[in-house]
């Protein structure tokens, strides 16, 4: 809404679509002008002398009303004042288009952050629905040996099976043969499983402490990782002073050792995994 800053009782809409001078820009130039181009004329007609200009000039001091804007001429002493008419009338305009500007631009700012709004909304919905989906996914099974598997499965048949990110424990042999030990559990494989086999970047520890970190195929050792052959100490421990062992990087291609990450080696190396 246009608020004039020469008569606070004068206001009209910003509204790109009402312009009513379009086709008299010659004579105007100001398309969004509030009055009809008939208005205008009939002032016209009723003071003679009077021109287009000074017609609508005396119109935005009525506000629109066209008997207050021929009474406005008929008041004043002198044609001569009649051009106080013509210059409100391009006082009014230039105010008129400087407060469109702001308009335009407050109204763009307003857009775009609505529109930012928005997209930050549907992009906070999409990841909440991904983590529903990926959550709907994740499971707790346990297995008749004991072991347990926490993360995402698959429906084969109507039998959930790992696939996805996930972890597989099984029982700590510490307390595995003790009936009246608390059963504790530690991670044998954490990562990727396709079909309820190790398959894509995991870890996998054996009960002695070795590990392996790399990547996996249908259950076998293959591409590039790090094999560690004892526990791994933890930073924190200060009563440890052992030296930490060195991990071995090495290369696997389906369970088979074809090289050091120094040297080259072909040697069949057999691991007792556990298969689901």
């Amino acid at each position: 809404m246009y608020k004039s800053k020469f008569d606070d009782k004068l206001e009209f809409e910003f509204d790109p679509l009402r312009e009513l001078h379009k086709d008299n820009a010659a004579l105007l130039r100001w398309h969004g002008f509030p009055y009809k181009q008939k208005v205008i004329d009939r002032v016209v007609q009723k003071v003679p002398g009077a021109t287009v200009l000074k017609a609508a000039g005396a119109l935005l001091s009525s506000c629109g009303v066209e008997a207050n804007a021929v009474a406005a001429f008929r008041l004043c002493h002198s044609p001569d004042q009649w051009a106080n008419f013509e210059k409100r009338f391009k006082d009014e305009q230039a105010a008129f288009v400087l407060a469109k500007a702001m308009y335009i631009r407050d109204s763009s700012a307003k857009l775009r952050q609505a529109f930012q709004e928005a997209d930050a909304r549907a992009e906070l919905k999409r990841q909440v629905d991904e983590v529903a989906a990926k959550n709907a996914t994740i499971k707790v099974m346990r297995y008749d040996n004991g072991d347990k598997y926490e993360g995402q499965v698959h429906d084969r048949h109507g039998v959930l099976i790992p696939h996805g990110q996930g972890t597989l424990f099984v029982r700590d042999v510490a307390t595995k043969d003790d009936p009246l030990a608390t059963p504790t559990f530690v991670p044998r494989y954490r990562g990727m499983w396709m079909n309820g086999l190790m398959h894509g970047p995991g870890r996998y520890q054996w009960d002695d402490g070795s590990s392996w970190d790399g990547t996996f195929l249908l259950n076998e050792l293959n591409g590039k990782g790090i094999f560690c052959n004892e526990p791994e100490v933890e930073d924190d421990d200060e009563f440890n002073s052992s030296p930490k062992p060195s991990p071995l990087v090495r290369y696997y291609y389906r369970g088979e050792h074809v090289c050091w990450g120094s040297g080259s080696s072909f040697s069949r190396v057999s691991f007792d995994f556990w298969f689901v």
